[in-house]
C-alpha cells in the first residue's frame, strides 16, 4: 500500500477500537479526604502537592479515589517502581486519567506508542525512536537551541519584570519539537493549547473534551497531508515512511506517536524549565552558589528534576486482584506519581530538601521501567542550555510576586506564570553596547534592574565556544610544524602591534580583530560570565576616554604565543591584581590568525583571586606558563 492511500480517509471513522468502552462520572469540587479522596487536578494540589503526598505516605501509602472511575495513588518509591517494571498486571494502553475508559482493543499499540504500548510491541516501537534521541543527534542541535535561549532573552531588553514561564521556558522546548516534527515554529501557541486541552481540561463535559483532543489529532493530520506533498528530513517523513513487521505502520500509530512527541517533548521540558528558575528566584543561597561555582550545574539539574520531577505517568488494572492491600478492579487507573517517589524518605536522605550538590540521586523523573523517557537525553540538554543561557545573561533576579505564581494542573506540574524581577549585580556595567571612542555608563547601584546584552552578544555566545564546552575562541586550523617553531606564528599573521592598533583606536589598545568588528563584539560582552573589558591606555597616548583602572602593562608583557596577541586588556569591575601580574588573555578572544588550536588564556598570579571562583584551570590550558609565570611576579 502506497504511503498517501493510508491517509485517504480519517482513520478515527474506520477503527472501532478507537471508541472508549466506559465513561465515568464526572466529579468536582473540593476534596474531602485525601486518602480516600484524591484528586489531581484540584487547585491545592496543583499549588503545592507535596505535603499532601507526605501526608498520604505516612497515612495511607496507596490512596485511592471514586473519582475518574475509580483510581489509585501509591506514593512509595518501591510501590511506584514495582508498578512501572510489571506489565503483566498493569497495561500502558492509555496513559492519561480521564472520566473515559479506553477500549481494551486499543493494546498493544494503545494511542499514542510507543509510551501506550504494551509488550511484546512496545519493544519495537520504542526502537523506531530511538536513534533521533541518541546523545550524539541531540547535541548537534545544541547551538541552535542555545542561540535561540539569547534571542529569547534579548526580546527582556528594557523590562524589569518577565515572566519565565511564558516568555522564555515554554517557547524552547515548543520551538526544538516543531523542527524535529517539521512544523511550523510559528505554531507554537497552538502546542501549548493542545496541551492544555488533553492534560488539563480532563473534567470538562464529554462533548467537549472530545472536541478538544480532536482539534489536536486535526492538526496533526493536516501535518501528514503537507508532508506527503512536500517530503523533508524530519520525524514526520521518517514516520511516514518507516516500516514494522515488513509494512509501512498503521495511520493511528504514525499520528499517535507523533502526538506523543509534541505534547511530552513540549510540556515536560517547559515544566521543569520553568521549576528550576522558580526554584533558584526564591532561593539566592543556590543561584548565589551556582554562579561561583559553575561545575556544580549538572549536579544541580539532576536534583531540580528529583525534587519538581514534573510527570505523573499512569496505568490501567488489568484484572481484579489485592495488590499490597489494596482491592484493584480491572480497569481502574493507577497514578504513578514519580514526584511522590523521588521525595520518599526510605529512598533519598534529606528527600524534602533540596540539595544542589547530591552526589547519589537516582530519581525517577523520567520514569522507570520499560516506559522510561526516550528523550530524557533531549530533555536534559534542554533544561541545561536554558539554565547556562539564563546565567549566564542574567546575573540575580528574584520573584516580583510569589502569589502571582501559578501551576499547572494535571499529570504533568510546572509553572504557567513565573513573573521574576531581574537585577544586575553592581559590578557589572549596565551598557554592555558602548559605541567606540564614546563613554561608558558607570556600574548600576545594586537596586537598578539589569539592562540585557544585545543580540550581537547572543550571537556571539552562540558562536564563540570552544570544545571544552566554555565560551572562548574559535580554535583556529592547525599550521604545520615549521610555521610554529616555539609556539609563533609569523609577524605578518600576527596584525598589528598594540602601539599600531593604539594609533588606530583613539589611544587605546584593542585585542587584535577589532578593525573587523570583533572589538565592537567584544565590548558587547557585559553579562554575568564576562565582565565588560576595557583596553590599558596606552603610555604617552591620547583618547577621549579615561584610562581604566588597571594595572599598566610592562614593556616586556608576554604575548599569547601562538597568535601574537598582547596580554594588555584588564578587567573592568575587578580588583587589580597586586603589581607586576597579568590579567587573563580573554579567552572569548578569537583573533584573525592562523595558527595551532589553543585557548586565548594566561594565567592569573596565585596571589590574585579569580574573578570566577570555582574555574579552576590547569597548566595546560595556558598558551604560555612559563612566560607568563615569570611575569606574574613572586607568589
Amino acid at each position: 500500500m502506497a504511503a498517501d492511500d493510508r491517509f485517504t480517509q480519517d482513520y478515527r471513522q474506520t477503527r472501532e477500537d478507537q471508541r472508549p468502552s466506559a465513561r465515568g462520572k464526572v466529579v468536582t469540587g473540593p476534596v474531602s479526604d485525601w486518602a480516600i479522596d484524591f484528586s489531581h487536578v484540584e487547585p491545592e494540589w496543583a499549588a503545592d502537592p507535596y505535603p499532601i503526598q507526605d501526608e498520604l505516605r505516612r497515612r495511607c501509602p496507596i490512596a485511592h479515589t471514586e473519582r475518574f472511575g475509580g483510581a489509585w495513588l501509591p506514593t512509595r518509591y518501591e510501590d511506584v517502581a514495582a508498578i512501572a517494571h510489571d506489565t503483566e498486571r498493569f497495561s500502558s494502553r492509555a496513559i492519561i486519567v480521564s472520566n473515559f475508559r479506553p477500549a481494551r482493543g486499543l493494546a498493544p499499540v494503545g494511542t499514542a506508542p510507543p509510551i501506550s504500548s504494551d509488550p511484546p510491541f512496545h519493544h519495537d516501537a520504542r526502537k523506531l525512536l530511538l536513534p533521533a534521541f541518541t546523545k550524539t543527534t541531540v547535541t548537534k542541535q545544541e547551538p541552535a537551541i542555545r542561540g535561540f535561549c539569547h534571542a529569547l532573552i534579548d526580546a527582556f531588553e528594557g523590562r524589569d519584570v518577565v515572566d519565565a514561564a511564558r516568555d522564555y521556558a515554554q517557547h524552547i522546548p515548543a520551538r526544538v519539537i516543531a523542527n524535529m516534527l517539521g512544523f511550523p515554529p510559528e505554531d507554537g501557541p497552538q502546542f501549548r493549547e493542545f496541551v492544555e486541552d488533553l492534560l488539563e481540561a480532563i473534567n470538562l463535559p464529554p462533548d467537549e473534551r472530545i472536541a478538544r483532543v480532536s482539534r489536536l489529532f486535526d492538526y496533526l493530520l493536516a501535518q501528514v497531508q503537507d508532508h506527503l506533498g512536500n517530503p523533508r528530513a524530519d520525524l514526520t517523513t521518517y514516520l511516514i515512511n518507516a516500516e514494522l513487521y515488513g509494512r509501512k505502520l498503521d495511520p493511528s500509530h504514525v499520528v499517535g506517536a507523533m502526538a506523543l512527541l509534541l505534547i511530552a517533548g513540549v510540556d515536560t521540558t517547559w515544566s521543569a524549565i520553568g521549576a528550576s528558575l522558580w526554584h533558584l528566584a526564591k532561593t539566592p543561597g543556590d543561584r548565589q552558589r551556582l554562579a561561583a561555582e559553575p561545575g556544580l550545574l549538572p549536579a544541580a539539574i539532576e536534583e531540580f528534576l528529583r525534587a519538581y520531577a514534573p510527570v505523573t505517568m499512569a496505568r490501567l488494572v488489568k484484572r481484579d486482584m489485592r495488590w499490597r492491600g489494596a482491592d484493584m478492579k480491572a480497569d481502574d487507573w493507577i497514578l504513578l506519581s514519580f514526584p511522590a517517589a523521588n521525595r520518599d524518605p526510605a529512598q533519598f536522605d534529606r528527600a524534602g530538601e533540596v540539595v544542589i550538590d547530591r552526589e547519589v540521586n537516582r530519581h525517577a523523573a523520567f520514569g522507570l521501567g520499560i516506559h522510561r523517557c526516550v528523550g530524557s537525553h533531549l530533555a536534559r540538554m534542554e533544561l541545561r542550555v536554558a539554565l547556562e543561557a539564563w546565567l549566564d545573561r542574567i546575573g540575580s533576579f528574584i520573584l516580583d510576586d510569589p502569589s502571582a505564581v501559578t501551576w499547572s494542573a494535571g499529570q504533568i506540574r510546572g509553572p504557567r506564570t513565573l513573573p521574576l524581577r531581574i537585577q544586575l549585580p553592581p559590578q557589572y556595567t549596565s551598557s554592555p553596547t558602548a559605541p567606540r571612542g564614546g563613554s561608558r555608563s558607570p556600574p548600576p547601584r545594586a537596586d537598578q534592574p539589569r539592562r540585557i546584552a544585545t543580540k550581537t552578544q547572543a550571537q556571539t555566545l552562540a558562536i564563540d565556544r570552544c570544545e571544552s564546552g566554555r565560551l572562548g575562541c574559535r580554535r583556529a586550523p592547525r599550521l604545520p610544524p615549521n610555521k610554529r617553531q616555539n609556539g609563533q606564528i609569523g609577524a605578518a599573521s600576527a596584525g598589528p602591534t598594540a602601539e599600531a592598533r593604539s594609533a588606530q583606536n583613539g589611544g587605546y589598545a584593542r585585542p587584535v580583530g577589532s578593525n573587523s568588528g570583533h572589538g565592537a563584539r567584544s565590548r558587547a560582552l557585559g553579562h554575568r560570565l564576562r565582565p565588560p573589558v576595557r583596553s590599558e591606555k596606552i603610555a604617552g597616548s591620547s583618547g577621549s576616554e579615561p584610562p581604566v583602572t588597571g594595572v599598566a602593562r610592562p614593556a616586556d608583557a608576554p604575548s599569547c604565543r601562538p597568535c601574537g596577541t598582547s596580554y594588555a586588556p584588564v578587567l573592568a569591575g575587578v580588583s587589580s591584581p597586586p603589581d607586576g601580574a597579568q590579567a587573563r588573555h580573554l579567552d572569548w578572544h578569537r583573533p584573525r590568525l592562523r595558527g595551532p588550536p589553543h585557548r586565548h588564556e594566561g594565567p592569573l598570579s596565585a596571589t590574585w583571586a579569580s574573578p570566577w571562583p570555582g574555574r579552576n584551570y590547569s597548566p595546560s590550558h595556558w598558551a604560555s606558563w612559563a612566560e607568563m609565570r615569570r611575569a606574574s611576579g613572586p607568589g
